[in-house]
């Protein structure tokens, strides 16, 4: 999987990508300034047993960064932005900077070690390897397995769909990414988000992302950026009951502050 990234995607990728790391980050920046929220990721993924390795340009650190990482490389010569964990990885104009982060208008490119995004992957890492000169290239993941066919009308455990869908995230939330990069849709009869059913499509509401109006970022900004992308699947369940694959049949559109996604059945 590859995906072309804009300054607001570049941010939310690039922290999904520490909270996806298992073993391993390896963060390729010549300057380094990091924002509270994102220091604070990295020291709890590093209290953890996560190995963060960074390769810097040490003459150019404004602070410390011995409380975040496991090891660090100087590269005095380093222009390159790269960020990895054990299967994906972001290759940008971005440092890890907070005023870059904030304030410039960047580019990168979001490559999952799977598909057509696995060669350019290891070549990725095997450059980050050249740099840190010791960092072993992850093996491609093995082939996935076998769709599982859903049946519509049947009601489903949290469990159940853990195995279906293999979520990153297996917390409550009404927008889940699966591990194939599909969508998986929750509505529950008692959420103060109810679908509202009208001209044969549905209006599902987006997610709280801490007051109104809602921001297009984390689950709403990957809803919307599924519309007119007919290679991702949208699966809604109704109280763990499951409704039938959908996708995104008019533009989506903020109301009164709620990101609002029409559906129809696909």
């Amino acid at each position: 999987m590859i995906e072309f990234l804009t300054t607001q995607g570049l941010n939310y990728h690039l922290e999904k990508l520490f909270k996806n790391a298992n073993s391993k980050l390896i963060l390729i920046s010549p300057y380094i300034q990091l924002q509270r929220r994102i220091k604070e990721l990295l020291i709890t993924k590093k209290q953890q047993g996560i190995e963060i390795i960074i390769v810097c340009r040490k003459d150019s650190l404004n602070e410390s960064i011995i409380d975040y990482s496991t090891e660090i490389f100087d590269v005095p010569t380093l222009h390159a932005k790269c960020y990895l964990n054990e299967k994906e990885a972001i290759l940008t104009s971005l440092n890890l900077y907070e005023f870059s982060q904030q304030n410039n208008d960047e580019m990168g490119v979001y490559v999952k070690n799977e598909g057509s995004g696995s060669a350019i992957f290891q070549e990725m890492f095997s450059e980050a390897e050249r740099l840190c000169k010791k960092i072993p290239v992850p093996p491609p993941p093995p082939p996935p397995p076998p769709p599982f066919e859903l049946i519509i009308g049947k009601q489903y455990s949290a469990d159940q769909l853990q195995t279906i869908f293999n979520f990153d995230y297996q917390g409550r939330a009404g927008i889940k990414e699966s591990a194939d990069s599909n969508i998986v849709l929750f509505s529950n009869s008692n959420s103060p988000y109810p679908l509202i059913e009208r001209d044969n499509l549905i209006y599902y509401q987006g997610q709280n992302t801490g007051g109104l109006p809602q921001q297009l970022i984390y689950g709403n900004k990957m809803l919307y950026d599924s519309y007119q992308n007919s290679n991702i699947k949208i699966f809604l369940f109704k109280d763990y009951i499951f409704s039938g694959e959908y996708c995104i049949a008019e533009k989506p559109y903020l109301d009164n502050g709620i990101w609002i996604f029409p559906l129809s059945v696909k």
